[in-house]
């Protein structure tokens, strides 16, 4: 119950996020790839990451993605700076804590990768 109830609100999450245009912008060059991947490196699909632009104005608002079956997702259309990237689980509680990871955008590395190993517990929440 627990799990679905985190969903509904990545889903809510994701949609506000179209609405405020805070970070994500056509006409903006960067992006950012992030995969998600437990300690064998198998993919966490579904997985749900959170992004915000450091030190912006904006710094509060932050944008909701979920991982395809892959346990990837790509975000597009970045200005460049520094993002910090937040992960959590829908069907499974992580162990040890929340992941978190950082990434930055210039004009020399326009669209770094990510790759956020979780350990999770093997419980459902």
């Amino acid at each position: 119950m627990r799990g679905m109830r985190v969903l509904m609100l990545a889903m809510i999450g994701a949609l506000l996020s179209l609405h405020a245009g805070a970070q994500s912008d056509p006409g903006e060059p960067g992006s950012i790839t992030i995969r998600v991947v437990d300690p064998s490196n198998a993919p966490l699909p579904n997985a749900v990451v959170r992004v915000r632009e450091r030190d912006a104005s904006n710094s509060g608002v932050l944008q909701f993605y979920s991982c395809d079956e892959e346990g990837s997702v790509v975000i597009p259309h970045l200005r460049y700076g520094t993002f910090d990237v937040y992960v959590s689980l829908p069907s499974a509680q992580l162990a040890g804590g929340q992941r978190y990871a950082t990434a930055s955008i210039s004009p020399a590395r326009p669209h770094p990768f990510v790759r956020i190993v979780v350990k999770t517990s093997g419980r459902g929440t």
